[in-house]
């Protein structure tokens, strides 16, 4: 029944046609005006209307429960395709990009005998005649494909974008502006902004005023989600959760830079670059603890070296080592300066599970050493369940993924390391 308007009825009144068009109508604009209003006033589909490939050039649309709002339209009406519709079938063009939208229209059918009155009939002085007309109208959904980009008429809503190419479908991209989703089918970066994100009691549109329908309410909080987060879209997994913000190390921390060589034997030393092996290196080596491992050794000669050159030394304690030779001195012997790349430490430490009776550990005998390059970070995924010893896991900066109860524990940039 209507509420915005009623039609009003009298005793003994005669009931004519233009009351019962008159019931509809404004069941309908009751209808219409509920949709614009309260859910949304831009067209957006709710869900279906999928689209594959049929055959060739023909793409398929599955309209069977596909449902949408068409309140941007001339038929401000939602849409609810019946469990038996068949598929819709649309033919592209070849060698382009075919622009794909839903349209709504009315159409008429059940079509039956209904009588009919004629005052010409019986010379003029009338009679019922029986004609077949349909009598039911109701929204039918069609497809609507152009080459040139997506329709401004608010009737069509974008679907798809479909590009061929030699008879064939390369790829069918999803275009929908969806109703439960934040971003929209042309812009998966979109994201909804108060006018004023201020509160103003003489502004009666300021802050949260702005936000008129379900669907302003839904990207709004969806907005603050992927904000609150930090991830590309609302609905990804943050890197971590609140609660893992309050993870602290405890139980403090060893950290040693120092690198010692095998006890009085030489030493076995190789150019990266070339695999060359380096003659008469002498166990000379005296790296200081000062958090960029610089040291020396010796070598009977300097020729083939180049300044800024990798060198590959084994038989050191506790690994062998990388080194950057920075400084070629004066000789025979020939004094090498070089710079430790990779830095080693040692840990033992709690890391305490907030919230719970649990408590993570890094086991310094069995998770030492712990050794970092220039650009590494080490890290250890937690494990908020039980109390149990985590491992450290070192990889280069870039291929660090941030996952949730994930904990950096040591990054290092160049010669600085950053600690927690």
């Amino acid at each position: 029944m209507a509420m915005m308007q009623k039609i009003r009825f009298y005793a003994q009144e005669r009931l004519v046609i233009p009351d019962m068009e008159n019931l509809q109508d404004f069941m309908e604009e009751d209808l219409q005006l509920y949709n614009t209003n309260y859910y949304t006033a831009t067209s957006f589909i709710v869900s279906g209307f999928l689209t594959e490939i049929q055959a060739g050039l023909d793409i398929k649309v599955t309209i069977a429960g596909s449902t949408l709002f068409n309140t941007s339209g001339s038929i401000k009406s939602f849409y609810v395709g019946d469990s038996d519709e068949d598929q819709l079938i649309g033919a592209m063009d070849d060698g382009t990009t075919n622009y794909v939208h839903v349209e709504l229209s009315r159409g008429t059918g059940s079509e039956t005998s209904r009588a009919f009155w004629d005052p010409t009939l019986n010379n003029n002085e009338g009679g019922e005649f029986i004609q077949d007309v349909n009598t039911a109208e109701f929204l039918e959904v069609s497809l609507y494909v152009t080459q040139t980009g997506w329709s401004s008429d608010a009737d069509k809503i974008p679907l798809a974008e479909v590009v061929t190419n030699l008879g064939a479908i390369l790829t069918i991209k999803d275009r929908r502006d969806l109703f439960f989703r934040l971003e929209r089918g042309d812009d998966p970066t979109y994201t909804y902004s108060l006018a004023t994100p201020t509160e103003d009691e003489t502004d009666w549109s300021s802050a949260d005023r702005q936000l008129e329908t379900t669907k302003n309410w839904k990207d709004f909080v969806m907005t603050k989600f992927k904000l609150i987060q930090g991830t590309a879209y609302w609905w990804q997994n943050p890197p971590s959760s609140l609660m893992a913000s309050q993870y602290n190390l405890t139980g403090g921390g060893l950290w040693t830079w120092a690198i010692t060589p095998a006890a009085t034997t030489d030493l076995t030393a190789f150019r990266v670059i070339d695999s060359a092996e380096i003659d008469s290196v002498t166990p000379a080596i005296a790296f200081t603890g000062n958090g960029t491992a610089v040291g020396t050794f010796q070598v009977g000669s300097t020729t083939g070296f180049v300044a800024n050159d990798v060198i590959h030394i084994a038989d050191t304690t506790p690994d062998e080592m990388y080194l950057v030779a920075t400084n070629l001195g004066a000789g025979p012997p020939h004094t090498i300066t070089c710079e430790r790349a990779e830095l080693s430490f040692t840990v033992d430490a709690q890391i305490v599970i907030v919230g719970t009776a649990f408590i993570n550990t890094i086991d310094q005998a069995t998770q030492s050493p712990i050794t970092l390059g220039p650009s590494y970070v080490a890290y250890v995924d937690l494990d908020p369940t039980s109390t149990v010893d985590v491992p450290v896991v070192v990889v280069k900066n870039e291929d660090f993924s941030p996952q949730q109860e994930r904990m950096i524990i040591a990054r290092r940039v160049g010669s600085i390391v950053y600690v927690g």
